[in-house]
């Protein structure tokens, strides 16, 4: 499960008893109302969990296991736009607020497309570059997918996400030749 579950997906590996007695002995932690995690659980995934988020932009290609420039600062993490969340468990993230459906995730992080368009619309054009080649090479998305995906957005940031699209591909060896 990556390091996280919730109590429905554990129970399906566990019984309950084994579960408060991993939670006694520190083996693994709760993080919430029905969520849990091993101690060793990647940084971006436990915050992302704490905010009841799913890793997105940087931290979900990273997760994808996408070739990117540099790692972010401090995880990314996308929330449906109207959910609350309390503000001290904000700042060590960096929180972005969408309309989303479940369409857009996958496990605990975006969609592999769903992340490459929010890294094209939101980051630097060589960043967006290097995780759009990287999806492109590691066949999660394709050029087409991508390039549907950005026709319909509009504004400033549509046509950030449209150039990315357009210059994307899956010939670039690594992160630094796409950026």
């Amino acid at each position: 499960l990556g390091g996280i579950g919730d109590t429905k997906q554990l129970l399906r590996l566990t019984s309950r008893k084994r579960l408060r007695t991993s939670v006694s002995r520190g083996s693994v932690v709760r993080l919430g109302r029905g969520r849990f995690a091993v101690p060793a659980a990647d940084h971006g995934l436990l915050a992302a969990q704490e905010v009841n988020g799913y890793l997105s932009h940087l931290s979900a290609a990273a997760h994808w296991g996408w070739e990117i420039v540099l790692p972010p600062e401090r995880p990314q993490i996308t929330l449906p736009r109207k959910r609350r969340v309390p503000t001290e468990l904000t700042r060590p993230v960096e929180l972005y607020r969408r309309e989303v459906s479940s369409a857009d995730f996958e496990g605990w992080a975006t969609h592999p497309l769903r992340t490459v368009v929010d890294c094209s619309r939101d980051l630097p054009f060589a960043t967006a570059l290097a995780v759009a080649d990287s999806a492109l090479r590691h066949c999660r998305v394709t050029a087409e997918e991508l390039g549907a995906a950005t026709a319909v957005m509009r504004g400033e940031r549509g046509r950030a996400a449209r150039f990315v699209a357009t210059h994307a591909d899956a010939r670039s060896v690594n992160a630094f030749e796409s950026a």
